[in-house]
């Protein structure tokens, strides 16, 4: 089974990698695809470039996907966490949940938070790990950035109910092959909590569901002064009908199958192409077990 969670070649290429280095993991990578019984991938974008590029059609489409009663059990502490991040019930709070890595474009996002403080009534929140790997806030000018935002460094199991407590969450990455095939996990967390999200173009699956949804706004990292207006007066429509951008988000997460559940058909038909590897037992003479009972 091959798992096409992201473009290895094109990450290689933005990390410097070149010549026949970059040449032998695309090879790499194209024998393992096509030696592989069953493919499954997270985005069309990823499925599209298995079938044109290395000619192997036919990936199961299963998105990064969540649970959605975990978020839907958090709405409840939502008064509550609001109350205790100091934000008042008629604030509109954007929020950023995730790593701090570079492709995560915190920089370019605090920019856009920074031309937006003048907006009455807006907040904002960070939300990080509390296991945070080799980046740091400081090294993404948190610490510099003129944002009086709220930070809160949390386990995973804390995430749902800090999501319930914001209305917009942020979603900014560039415009290049890596994530022409991305499906990040925090798109379907912050559907699954009921908030609007501002992202980017790049995302194209994540891009066609806020579209169609009518359920965000598109940005570009690269231009987002020019796209200034356009965010505040989407900020404004949020803060007006906030109900109803609730109950659009999580109407999408049903509607797009970003739950878990609604992909366990897929599961069961992807592995059922892949043949059971045989235990040594069964190397011997011994009857290996069943599918069913393993």
């Amino acid at each position: 089974m091959y798992d096409y969670r992201g473009d290895l070649v094109a990450e290689a290429r933005a990390r410097g990698t070149s010549g026949w280095r970059l040449s032998l993991l695309e090879r790499l990578t194209q024998a393992a695809l096509h030696r592989a019984e069953s493919l499954m991938t997270v985005s069309q974008g990823a499925a599209e470039v298995i079938a044109e590029h290395y000619h192997r059609p036919g990936a199961a489409i299963i998105p990064s996907a969540v649970d959605p009663a975990r978020f839907h059990a958090a709405q409840s502490e939502r008064r509550r966490l609001r109350e205790s991040l100091g934000f008042a019930e008629k604030d509109v709070v954007l929020v950023y949940s995730g790593s701090v890595s570079s492709y995560q474009l915190i920089p370019e996002m605090l920019g856009l938070w920074a031309a937006l403080q003048d907006v009455q009534g807006i907040r904002f929140l960070l939300l990080t790990s509390s296991h945070p790997g080799d980046a740091s806030l400081g090294s993404v000018g948190v610490a510099e950035s003129s944002v009086p935002l709220v930070h809160k460094s949390l386990e995973r199991e804390q995430v749902p109910a800090y999501l319930a407590a914001a209305d917009v969450g942020f979603l900014l990455r560039r415009n290049d092959d890596i994530n022409r095939v991305a499906f990040p996990i925090k798109f379907a967390e912050y559907l699954a909590a009921g908030l609007a999200v501002v992202t980017s173009p790049a995302l194209r699956d994540v891009r066609r569901i806020v579209m169609d949804h009518d359920i965000g706004l598109l940005v570009d990292p690269d231009r987002r002064d020019e796209d200034l207006l356009s965010v505040r007066s989407f900020l404004d429509r949020v803060g007006s009908s906030r109900a109803e951008f609730r109950r659009r988000a999580k109407k999408a997460v049903l509607l797009e199958r970003l739950d878990w559940a609604s992909h366990m058909e897929e599961w069961r038909e992807v592995l059922a192409k892949t043949p059971t590897p045989r235990s040594d037992s069964a190397e011997v003479g011994h009857e290996p077990k069943g599918r069913d009972s393993q």
